[in-house]
């Protein structure tokens, strides 16, 4: 047998007041959590170049290990690509292996 509770004269068992208090909370976290994304305006950028321009929206990124290697203006050195370990043909300083 299921416990039963009696809401507004009629017997409502547990499960279905347990399915509808977890359906109320998801749906209403759904829906107060949806609508329209409104992102906040940036100032314009007034540099003098386009060297200037890049300077400035790199450096108002965050900084985390994460970030850096997806954004395209914060990448690794040539040198530290040449020496790796991971596949390549090529020692610690750049020499031939053989």
């Amino acid at each position: 047998m299921v416990q039963t509770y009696s809401i507004f004269g009629k017997q409502v068992a547990s499960h279905y007041l347990a399915m509808g208090v977890l359906g109320t909370l998801f749906g209403g976290v759904y829906l107060s959590t949806g609508g329209s994304k409104k992102t906040p305006a940036a100032p314009p950028i007034n540099a003098s170049s386009p060297d200037e321009a890049d300077f400035i929206k790199c450096a108002a990124l965050p900084v985390s290990p994460v970030s850096s290697l997806d954004v395209g203006c914060l990448t690794w050195p040539q040198e530290v690509h040449r020496g790796s370990r991971r596949g390549g043909e090529e020692g610690e300083r750049g020499e031939a292996l053989g």
